[in-house]
């Protein structure tokens, strides 16, 4: 038995395999750049650090990002609609209430004057013992 490979068979295989490849390369999602992300069929600009995303980007206009409010932060590039808020700092656990602003990182909570914190996660602060005149911390 032998089998006839003639030129034109050969040919409409390999219109037949383009032809597929191009159908499927249609539903090919879009690759964007690392600081970009994908929004109805084009790449936006991601947020910078320390802002989050208010408007998308469309055919006119640039993404449009604000400034993470005073007990909030983003760390990273992002297309997030908020930013992540800051840890509670708990007055009645010893902590100061106010914070410096760090709107790119999480900002730990700092004890009192005359605390320091107690556990290794700082749950809380206590007071610091005061030692007697000639004695001392062992």
């Amino acid at each position: 038995m032998r089998v006839n490979f003639s030129a034109s068979w050969i040919f409409q295989g390999w219109i037949t395999h383009f032809l597929l490849a191009l159908c499927t390369q249609a539903e090919v999602a879009i690759s964007c750049q690392q600081n970009e992300y994908e929004h109805n069929g084009g790449c936006c600009r991601k947020c910078e650090p320390g802002k989050y995303l208010f408007a998308h980007c469309d055919g006119s206009s640039s993404t449009k990002c604000l400034d993470c409010g005073r007990e909030e932060y983003q760390p990273d590039w992002n297309s997030d609609t908020k930013c992540i808020p800051q840890k509670f700092c708990d007055e009645g656990k010893g902590f100061n209430r106010t914070r410096p602003r760090n709107p790119i990182a999480a900002e730990p909570c700092r004890c009192k004057q005359g605390f320091h914190c107690s556990l290794i996660n700082c749950e809380y602060c206590e007071a610091i013992k005061k030692c007697p005149a000639g004695e001392g911390v062992v």
